[in-house]
């Protein structure tokens, strides 16, 4: 369950700096086991499919990792990626990386989102007409949101 929740709320958080409000259906031909989710990404009426995304969650010892890759009719996709902490099963997932890639219809990239939660450094870095457009800034991350170091 809360692994399915952090998946949503990534999502989410996806579609919201994209600025899509798109709704999402379920992909009925896979089931949910928890190690792969598959979604159909539908226009903001629902009419519609726009794209479908995927993600992929691995478990390592103390870890999990989640790896979204999102596809849409027009050739643009995403490609997503954020590592947890999770220690013990009766542990709540602590956040430790996020990044977040997207793409033009060309293949080329457009912009870039990443956060080291243990550090604060967020950065995003937009790519327009040959120019680049960096921002890094120090954010508080909550300990009980991410594995942060005790100052």
């Amino acid at each position: 369950m809360k692994i399915a929740l952090v998946i949503v709320f990534s999502l989410v958080a996806s579609l919201t700096v994209c600025g899509n409000a798109a709704a999402l259906e379920p992909n009925h031909s896979s089931s949910f086991d928890f190690h792969t989710l598959q979604l159909k990404i539908l226009s903001p009426d629902g009419k519609r499919t726009i794209g479908s995304t995927r993600f992929i969650v691995t478990r390592g010892n103390s870890s999990e990792e989640i790896k979204g890759e999102t596809t849409y009719i027009d050739g643009e996709h995403d490609s997503e990626s954020v590592r947890l902490y999770v220690g013990n099963a009766d542990s709540t997932p602590m956040l430790e990386t996020y990044e977040h890639s997207f793409f033009n219809a060309d293949g080329t990239l457009q912009m870039v989102d990443t956060l080291d939660a243990k550090s604060g450094i967020a950065s995003c870095t937009s790519y327009s007409a040959g120019k680049i457009n960096a921002r890094r800034s120090q954010l508080e991350v909550p300990a009980s949101h991410s594995r942060a170091r005790p100052s």
